[in-house]
């Protein structure tokens, strides 16, 4: 009896420790990918602009089914599924060399048309500064649908107070402020 509560005992550690193991790398997949997300982001807001943003705090949220539409004034994305306010892709031509005398193709055209999926699987809470503007707030979420899924970024209403922006951070369950 004692040997097979031992080889249990062992069976259970381990596929706790595989269990474990598992939740860090999908946490660690989930991190990347928001990173990159917020990364297109920040590049294709930075492109013009006469300070870079820059990245202050970037918070897992921890319950991101609270994440509602109205939660989010503006999309952003390159999502080929799902509809965003602002796609990068838009100012970008394709010129198929195939055939020379066709015009370019416009990236609009690969916008997606489906609504956006809410709530979102996972959000990522980010405060994001440059050097002579005040601090704003972004959500970066991963919208999922039954075969399709995409990072996108999300930015407030603008009409939102600062206790509004807190009331949502706290409901998502981020653990930061914003102090302006």
């Amino acid at each position: 009896m004692n040997r097979s509560v031992g080889i249990l005992l062992v069976v259970v550690a381990v596929f706790t420790l595989v269990c474990v193991a598992l939740v860090f790398a999908l946490e660690r997949q989930s991190f990347n990918n928001a990173q990159t997300a917020l990364t297109k982001y920040l590049v294709y807001r930075n492109s013009g602009a006469t300070s870079a943003l820059l990245t202050k705090q970037f918070v897992h949220a921890a319950v991101p089914s609270a994440f509602t539409r109205e939660m989010s004034g503006a999309s952003f994305g390159e999502s080929n599924v799902f509809q965003t306010t602002q796609d990068y892709r838009v100012n970008v031509v394709f010129d198929l060399p195939d055939s020379p005398t066709a015009p370019p193709v416009p990236a609009s055209y690969y916008r997606g048309s489906r609504p956006l999926p809410f709530p979102p699987t996972d959000v990522w809470c980010v405060l994001i500064k440059a050097d002579d503007a005040p601090t704003e707030i972004g959500f970066v979420a991963l919208h999922q649908d039954l075969y399709n899924a995409d990072w996108l970024v999300h930015i407030p209403p603008g009409d939102q107070s600062v206790a509004e922006l807190n009331k949502n951070l706290s409901t998502i369950g981020c653990q930061f402020n914003i102090d302006q």
